[in-house]
Order: structure tokens, then sequence, then C-alpha cells
């Protein structure tokens, strides 16, 4: 397993990893503009043929705006992934100490969140 962090933007470079790769996640907020910020490597993707998933993060609680969200990423003709991150200040506080969410809080709702995010995204991928 090999997690390849690329900046949002679309090169010669980043067409040739997704290339290369079996999985391509693509992080977005639930935002128009962060949705049509990520299209490039949706659509870099989609060239490389490789599956994609778009993972919303930063989700409001107490909002439906990752419906919303959801509509214009099928748009997009891309796949949303079922889990998503919420917007959660242990995050933040697990950042800070230079942890991860699940070892700040192990039965934290982040922690649930990544065990989640884990679990589907290892079935996609048959880890």
């Amino acid at each position: 397993l090999a997690i390849v962090d690329t900046p949002p933007n679309v090169s010669d470079g980043s067409l040739k990893i997704a290339r290369a790769a079996s999985l391509v996640i693509v992080p977005c907020r639930s935002s128009r503009a962060d949705i049509e910020a990520n299209e490039p490597t949706i659509e870099t993707a989609k060239m490389a043929n490789v599956k994609t998933r778009v993972v919303l993060n930063c989700v409001r609680s107490q909002s439906n705006i990752d419906k919303d969200s959801r509509l214009a990423i099928e748009d997009l003709e891309a796949v949303c992934a079922p889990c998503q991150l919420g917007d959660r200040v242990d995050y933040v506080h697990a950042f800070n100490q230079g942890l991860a969410a699940t070892e700040f809080k192990p039965k934290s709702k982040p922690s649930l969140e990544i065990e989640a995010l884990y679990a589907y995204l290892a079935k996609e991928t048959g880890v």
C-alpha cells in the first residue's frame, strides 16, 4: 500500500501518478467552490481510467449541505464515498498534538469516522 499526497492541480506528474494508482481519493469540502476546484483532479483520474472516490470532509453537522454536495459530485460523474468526515474540533486537537484522531480519543466521533473511512477504502482496494 502506497499513499501519495499530491497538490490539487493537474500536471503531467498527476496523470502519471493516477495511472499507477489502483484508487484515487479526492478529499473535498462541502461547498460548490471546493467541488469545482477538485474537478480537474477528478478529470485527471478519469483520463487515467482509475477508480476514484470523493471523500467529503469538514462536513457541518446540523446541516444537509452534504446531500447537495453529493448531488454536485454525481453531476461530475464521480462517486462519493458513503462515509464522510465531520467538522470537529477533536481533529484540530489531535493534529495540534501530533496525533491521529484515533490516537487522540479512540472512541470519539472523529475516530469512528476515520475507522469507517478506512474500512470503506480497504474494501474498495482489497487491502
